[in-house]
This record gives C-alpha cells, sequence and structure tokens, in this order.
C-alpha cells in the first residue's frame, strides 16, 4: 500500500493499494498534483509505503523473521514545483533591445532574453510536451513545450541541440539543454517566449513572459 502524504498536517491526501506481485518485482505509482479534484499547493509531500498484516504472513511462511505488521516500510519526500524559473544559475534580465516587444527589423522582439554564461543548465518551466526541437537559423537549436496549461513555452539560443526530442513528455524542473548562442544571437542568453493557445506559431500569440520569469526567479539557484 501507499500513501501520499503532506508533512505539514499528516493528512494522507491519495492512497494506493498494489497488487501482490513476486519478490524483485518493481511497481510505481503516479501522481497528478491534486486530491479530491483540487490542485495541491507547492510543497513537500511523501510517498509513505506500507504492507498488511496478510501480506507479512505470507512472506514469513517463506523467510525466517518477525513480522513486520502495518507499520510504514519506507517514506520517500520530493517538492511539488508547479513552475520552475528556467535557467539555473547566475543570470540576468535583459533590458531595451531584449525586452518583448523592442522592435526590430520587420518585426517586433517576442520574448524575453536572460543572460548567464554559456553551459548554464536550462530546465523546463513548466511541465508539459514537447512540440518542437530543431534548429533554425534565428532560433538557433530552440525547443517548444506544449505545456498542460495551454500555453506554449520556447526556448531559443540553446548551446547544443535541445536534451529531449519532439512529443516527449517533460516534467517541470527537467534538464533540457544548455544556455547557448546559436543563431542570431548577442552573447550568450536564453531567449524565453510564452504564447497563448492555440500555441507557437499556431495561431496563439505572444505574451511578455517576464512577469512570469520575475515571479518564478530565485536568485539563490
Amino acid at each position: 500500500m501507499v500513501d501520499l502524504v503532506n508533512p505539514g498536517d499528516g493528512a494522507v491526501l491519495a492512497h494506493w493499494v498494489l497488487p501482490s506481485v513476486s519478490g524483485g518485482t518493481v511497481q510505481s505509482v503516479d501522481w497528478d498534483g491534486t486530491a479530491a479534484g483540487a490542485a495541491q499547493p507547492e510543497g513537500r509531500y511523501v510517498f509513505r509505503t506500507s504492507v498488511s498484516v496478510a501480506f507479512a504472513r505470507a512472506v514469513q511462511s517463506e523467510v525466517a523473521g518477525p513480522v513486520p505488521g502495518t507499520a510504514p516500510a519506507h517514506a520517500s519526500s520530493f517538492v511539488l514545483l508547479r513552475n520552475r524559473f528556467p535557467v539555473r544559475g547566475r543570470h540576468e534580465f535583459g533590458e531595451g533591445a531584449a525586452r518583448f516587444g523592442a522592435g526590430r527589423a520587420g518585426h517586433v522582439h517576442q520574448g524575453q532574453d536572460v543572460f548567464a554564461v554559456c553551459g548554464t543548465p536550462v530546465v523546463a518551466a513548466h511541465r508539459g510536451v514537447v512540440k518542437f526541437a530543431g534548429f533554425q537559423g534565428a532560433a538557433g537549436n530552440y525547443l517548444v513545450i506544449a505545456t498542460d496549461e495551454g500555453v506554449d513555452q520556447v526556448y531559443m539560443h540553446l548551446r547544443d541541440p535541445a536534451l529531449v526530442s519532439a512529443r516527449a513528455p517533460v516534467a517541470t524542473g527537467q534538464p533540457i539543454g544548455f544556455v547557448g548562442d546559436t543563431g542570431d544571437a548577442q552573447g550568450c542568453h536564453l531567449h524565453f517566449e510564452t504564447w497563448t493557445a492555440p500555441g507557437w506559431q499556431s495561431g496563439g500569440a505572444p505574451v511578455d513572459p517576464l512577469p512570469d520569469l520575475r515571479a518564478w526567479d530565485d536568485r539563490g539557484a
């Protein structure tokens, strides 16, 4: 049995009863961040595993040792994150021409530039599925993630091809590449865009991502 526990108040948010399997078999459970139909707040949670008395007695019939009973056998904690700042190192927000809406020859800047040393890790700001991954003359190595919130997030000028491929699921905080200066880039930086549904180059519209980026920013990273 597996319980999902809020360590703050000890409340059990979800419960799974796993089928009996032979020894050495790996089983797993998935949690989508909700309980009783409501999204749970960011924070630390615990998966707590335990065995039933019946299962323990069955095991005892095969191996020597006391009956474990129903006491928790193992607890594994993790931190639930809805969003994460994509540049995992020292960084600065671009100003002027690096801002959303800044004028360009024949168009406007559709994202926010975040400057950092080339090679600084880049992670997914929000979970979703990779919509595009490739290389383009202006964008350089780039990646588009269709998030589960209905918006697309775009990462450009990555140093190398993205670490994830098209149609792959991506978790919040998962490594996806490194800051670079590929394509039409002036200095090492991540060019980050946010597009409304139905998404990037699919009928959506770019919106200023800076308010979200500032909200997610953790300068200690």
